[in-house]
């Protein structure tokens, strides 16, 4: 049996969606191996049998941060902080960590992004313990994260530095999909071997084979799940929708948006495209009151965002969808989301350039559901991406 330290930033009951795939982790890393895990969640719910260790979460450039929340508010993901504003917690998990290696016979240390400063620690724990495996694992790509925005080109090329510090020294680094993969071999050809999969998970225990859909009174329900960010903009649904409004008759459908937050930017695009009578904005919900409405629409809706070249990002969200058993719809290239989609027959993509697309496959849906069908995903292959699958090919993988 190897002993497994695992540094992540958050975990639940704190309901991102990082904290949420670091909880899967740690709940079934416990299942093959002894784990240890350090976070800055006091209380963490769901790690299984993990023996976790609390730091306290520090403020960092405080000024700094204020500002990179003010430009979230307007949709805008930028950086002012290297490497971000989780940083100050970084110098106590690793003398922390350093406790836990001299007592516990610890073979393997993951430390997990998002935040990306929680490399700082696993650069830290390298140096002083070279003959530990490192895992850097990257729920998002760092250098090449089209939807981050920085304040210079400075701090550009310094998280860029960074980045290649960790690449060469962990001994292997995890992404969510293949296609980040292969951007990334581009840039670094040399660490090839380093590179697998640790794809993101759902733990839902009672997946549905098949959902009976029918459209027993209108509207036809889309649900939306998260937040609109950047490059992430709703427009192409919206203008698919509007189009179907025109045609159909807008009492024929609604569009939830749930858990994007108040938004003058959303809020004018709805106005410019006269939805305010089919769009609705829902508060954040928690895990189970989401489940519960998203399992009560009739589509659930994928938004990546529409950059020159393919996607590379795999939204957790996405995942969550497939564990519902409803057909989801992404507005995506060609890429994770798609890719994932075509794989476990789950519903629909079309590009973000492509409304006409879009609009007619809201039309089909609508008629498929007007007389009544058993929707029927590939249940088996769904079943791959339940955590505790994913973790244990993971573990195997690792420990070769």
């Amino acid at each position: 049996m190897s002993w497994i330290l695992f540094i992540t930033n958050k975990l639940r009951p704190n309901n991102g969606p990082e904290a949420l795939q670091s909880t899967m982790i740690a709940k079934y890393m416990s299942a093959n191996c002894e784990a240890h895990v350090i976070s800055t969640t006091q209380s963490p719910k769901d790690i299984g049998s993990s023996k976790h260790y609390f730091v306290p979460e520090k403020i960092y450039s405080p000024t700094k941060t204020r500002i990179e929340n003010f430009y979230s508010k307007f949709g805008k993901n930028m950086k002012l902080c290297f490497p971000d504003s989780n940083a100050g917690w970084t110098d106590e998990a690793t003398q922390k960590a350093s406790e836990i290696i001299k007592s516990q016979q610890i073979k393997i240390i993951i430390t997990r992004s998002m935040p990306v400063s929680t490399h700082m620690i696993g650069l830290a724990l390298k140096k002083k313990y070279p003959e530990i495996r490192w895992i850097a694992s990257l729920s998002d790509p760092i250098s090449i994260n089209p939807y981050q925005n920085f304040i210079s080109k400075e701090l550009k090329k310094q998280l860029a530095d960074y980045e290649k510090e960790i690449f060469n020294k962990a001994d292997i680094i995890t992404h969510t999909n293949t296609f980040v993969i292969d951007e990334y071999n581009k840039i670094y050809p040399e660490h090839k071997s380093k590179h697998i999969v640790l794809s993101n998970m759902f733990d839902r225990s009672d997946v549905e084979k098949t959902r009976h859909l029918k459209l027993k009174s209108d509207p036809m329900i889309l649900s939306f799940a998260g937040r609109l960010y950047g490059q992430r903009s709703p427009e192409s649904i919206f203008s698919a929708i509007q189009l179907f409004a025109k045609e159909e008759g807008e009492h024929k459908i609604k569009l939830n948006i749930i858990g994007a937050g108040k938004s003058k930017r959303l809020d004018t695009k709805i106005k410019k495209y006269g939805l305010k009578n089919v769009i609705e904005l829902i508060p954040f919900l928690d895990k189970e009151k989401l489940a519960k409405k998203l399992i009560g629409s009739h589509m659930l809706v994928s938004i990546d965002g529409n950059f020159p070249g393919n996607n590379i990002f795999s939204p957790s969200k996405n995942f969550d969808y497939l564990s519902l058993t409803v057909p989801i719809l992404g507005i995506t290239k060609e890429g994770p989301t798609a890719a994932l989609i075509d794989e476990t027959k789950a519903g629909y993509w079309a590009s973000p350039d492509d409304t006409q697309d879009i609009y007619m496959t809201l039309t089909k849906h609508y008629d498929d559901i007007q007389k009544g069908y058993d929707f029927a995903p590939d249940h088996e292959k769904i079943m791959k991406y339940h955590a505790k699958s994913v973790i244990k090919q993971f573990y195997d993988e690792i420990i070769g």
